[in-house]
């Protein structure tokens, strides 16, 4: 049985993704992390990632690339999203993005090259309205608890 192989994000800050050669299939940020930097795991072979509920941003290019992650789950915490940040993850299915996402790059789709995705949310959203904009399908999503995301 193979090993998985994990990264816990501590940096500071990155140019390009300083871990480019290295043999990472999941992504996990410490409780507290903030922002997700630019560039952090940029073309690397992760398929899972662990997003703290202190994350606020997502910047640009954070996860273009990365073309074996297959889900994301964006906690309630978020509400920008950067340029590129999911450009090019052809293998993305399923990425779950709160009401809360206010804002989200530039004027590109920053998912384009996920030909397989559908974004999950709340109708109404401005997610629902940026899925709409670039003809991605949008699935609606209800919380269990409240009968919202």
């Amino acid at each position: 049985m193979p090993t998985v192989k994990k990264l816990c994000i501590f940096f500071e800050q990155c140019g390009t993704s300083p871990l480019a050669d290295a043999d990472i299939t999941s992504a996990v940020w410490e409780e507290g992390s903030d922002t997700i930097l630019s560039n952090i795991v940029q073309g690397l072979g992760i398929t899972s990632v662990e997003i703290p509920k202190t994350v606020l941003t997502i910047q640009d290019n954070a996860f273009k690339n990365c073309t074996k992650l297959v889900t994301i789950d964006i906690p309630k915490s978020v509400t920008s999203i950067g340029a590129a940040a999911f450009q090019n993850c052809s293998a993305l299915e399923d990425a779950v993005i709160p009401k809360f996402v206010r804002k989200i790059g530039g004027s590109e789709n920053i998912f384009d090259g996920a030909v397989r995705l559908t974004i999950r949310g709340v109708v109404g959203s401005y997610i629902n309205t940026y899925a709409d904009t670039y003809a991605i399908p949008f699935e609606r999503l209800i919380s269990t608890c409240t009968g919202q995301l």
